[in-house]
This record gives C-alpha cells, sequence and structure tokens, in this order.
C-alpha cells in the first residue's frame, strides 16, 4: 500500500470516528450544477430542517471531509455541537 492510500484510509477513519461521536451525518447530494463545491452535506442527528427549529448547523463541501469541517464549525459558531 502506498503512502497516499494509507492517509487516505486513515483519513476515512478519522471521518467516521468525527461521524460517529458527534452525532453527524453526511449526504452525497450531487446537485445538477457545475460548482462541486456542494457535492457533500452534513448535519446533526438532531437536525430536522424546521424553519421554526431556529438556527441549526449545517455543512457543505466538496468532498465529506469538508463538509463534516464545514459543520463542526457552523456548530460552534451556535455555541457548541448540537
Amino acid at each position: 500500500m502506498s503512502r497516499e492510500e494509507q492517509r487516505a484510509q486513515e483519513a476515512l477513519a478519522a471521518i467516521g470516528w468525527l461521524k460517529q461521536t458527534l452525532g453527524i451525518r453526511t449526504t452525497f447530494v450531487y446537485p445538477p450544477i457545475p460548482d462541486r463545491n456542494h457535492d457533500w452535506c452534513a448535519v446533526g442527528d438532531n437536525y430536522d430542517g424546521a424553519e421554526d427549529a431556529g438556527p441549526q448547523a449545517t455543512g457543505e463541501g466538496r468532498t465529506e471531509a469538508m463538509a463534516v469541517a464545514e459543520y463542526i464549525a457552523s456548530a460552534m459558531s451556535l455555541g457548541g455541537l448540537i
């Protein structure tokens, strides 16, 4: 296994751990637009998308890892991981 393949596997394991530990769900959206920066979406397990629920953390990104990172930043800006 090459060093690059090993690093990719370690990154996937870290993403899986973060998702499980912090209760994050990710979805591969692949919207029909040329901009690939919104292919992945990340939300918390308690996310329902209802407008009356108030601000809820979300994340979008070109990769699953980028979406998870944006979700974590969003959650922290709202006062913690919710």
